[in-house]
């Protein structure tokens, strides 16, 4: 490991260490003074797998979804629906009216897994620091085209309530310069308990490292983009996972009323939405105090903003199926949306399966609303904590999926600059003959002037408009065989008025 590595780790550690000695010493005044903390009745204990037998599983499932409640799927052959969650939020259920039998009870993935001689690990299902073990092993191995990036201190965005940093891994022929080149991303394991997410990251890294040079739409598919893959988006809550509760979800932020966010309930867009997350802390599906409040959002938007990633495989799990569009909001692209995330589908080995998703707020619905971006949410695998075996499977069943997301091509693309000097331009991008409801956007980027567009096939009329500018309209007619490119040259209001 390298020493600047190696070292920053250890300071998180260390802060991690302080942050552990005073909480312990919260602790000692909250038993011994009574403050207004322990006022509150919370215990954060582990949470509860339960299943609520039904003649109608679907309807109750619906039911559930739409409430809020951290649904885990139906079990036909009973037939049952699985619910996760605190003994507060079972009860609400029973006030509810329904009759829960509990399965299950969280406790460390590391008790219920084999573990290997040297380590007291899971064996091959890899902890936090393995993760970023293998990380910084693949940077070590192939130095000239792949970065381990502290992404929390590039960017200077918060540490996470455990005092964690955010870590990716970029794969690119020139890894150290940052190049006018398209950007891919691949994240996993928003939800901490998802922990087939990460194998399958990893998996995405060593094709792509092992492969470069060897195979010839790999290497292509390197050199002419920045890839970006951040196996564990959720480290806190993917830690508790490893030594505390394997049915934790959420992310680690302590409240007085309860623990945690749902990280992909707490993205912007569609977060005041009659079906966003949970308002109620205790919930697993909490969508946080405000939108994009926590660290890890926090880091991902800022990052994104710069990068501004033209397509995006966000991993879940379970359920072997891709996720498009909106749930309860209009957007005019839906049905081309829901054919993408078909295909999609097909190519990761599922059928074709695909659906809408369970609430508003989630990750991809920022990057494609904001963004602009081509970004997709898999439900990997048919469980959160499959055999490793199965898990490997999966991440070979998916990967065909991933890059045939890569090697699709952009429908339109082009850099919008200054017409006198060249400068790139950071401009709005409005699409003026169809109707968004919901403040979608779209911006070039403000370092190389880069934009991207995706759309169904068709004519559209696109506005191009920045401060200082004069706007720049043109028609233009997408067809899907190939990418179209599209530059354009603004006149600033100066050069305009001596015209």
């Amino acid at each position: 490991m390298n020493n600047y590595r190696s070292d920053a780790i250890l300071r998180m550690d260390c802060k991690r260490i302080c942050s552990m000695a005073s909480i312990a010493i919260l602790f000692f005044f909250i038993i011994f003074c009574q403050c207004p903390l322990y006022a509150q009745d919370f215990i954060d204990e582990p949470l509860f797998k339960v299943q609520i037998a039904t003649s109608d599983p679907q309807s109750v499932h619906d039911e559930l979804v739409s409430a809020g409640y951290d649904v885990l799927g139906i079990q036909w052959d009973l037939p049952a629906v699985e619910v996760a969650g605190p003994k507060q939020i079972l009860k609400e259920l029973e006030i509810r009216g329904y009759t829960i039998a509990a399965v299950e009870r969280g406790r460390p993935l590391n008790e219920m897994l084999p573990k290997t001689k040297a380590r007291d690990v899971p064996s091959n299902y890899s902890d936090l620091q393995n993760v970023y073990d293998k990380m910084i092993f693949a940077a070590d191995q192939h130095p000239d085209i792949t970065k381990f990036v502290d992404l929390t201190e590039t960017y200077n965005t918060p540490e996470t309530h455990g005092g964690r940093h955010l870590f990716a891994l970029k794969i690119s022929d020139h890894v150290n310069l940052d190049e006018d080149e398209p950007a891919m991303l691949v994240v996993g394991n928003h939800h901490a308990r998802e922990i087939v997410t990460p194998v399958i990251c990893l998996y995405a890294i060593d094709e792509l490292t092992f492969q470069y040079g060897h195979d010839e739409e790999i290497t292509q598919f390197v050199n002419e983009h920045e890839i970006w893959i951040a196996p564990v988006w959720n480290p806190d809550g993917y830690n508790h996972v490893f030594t505390v509760d394997n049915l934790w979800r959420k992310n680690r932020r302590i409240f007085t009323e309860g623990v945690g966010v749902d990280l992909n309930r707490n993205y912007p867009q569609g977060w005041s939405a009659s079906c966003g997350g949970s308002t109620n802390v205790s919930s697993n599906t909490y969508k946080g105090p405000s939108p994009g409040s926590e660290a890890e959002t926090e880091t991902m938007m800022v990052w994104s903003q710069k990068e501004r990633f033209v397509k995006i495989v966000d991993l879940h799990s379970s359920g072997q199926e891709v996720l498009y569009g909106y749930k309860c909001s209009f957007h005019p692209f839906t049905d081309w949306m829901k054919s993408r995330a078909e295909k999609f589908s097909m190519m990761c080995g599922y059928d074709g399966d695909h659906r809408q998703p369970s609430a508003e707020g989630e990750h991809v619905q920022w990057q494609f609303a904001q963004m602009g971006a081509d970004a997709h949410l898999v439900e990997t695998a048919t469980s959160f904590q499959p055999p490793y075996s199965f898990a490997l499977k999966e991440a070979e069943k998916v990967w065909p999926g991933i890059i045939w997301l890569a090697q699709s091509p952009v429908p339109l693309t082009g850099h919008v600059t200054d017409a006198a000097n060249g400068n790139p331009v950071t401009a709005e991008i409005q699409i003026l003959n169809v109707n968004f409801e919901n403040g979608e956007s779209n911006y070039s980027s403000a370092e190389f002037g880069r934009y991207h567009v995706f759309f169904p096939p068709g004519g559209y009329e696109l506005r191009f408009s920045a401060n200082g500018y004069l706007p720049s309209t043109h028609g233009v007619t997408i067809q899907h065989a190939n990418a179209q490119v599209l530059d354009i040259e603004l006149i600033s209001h100066a050069i305009a008025d001596n015209l």
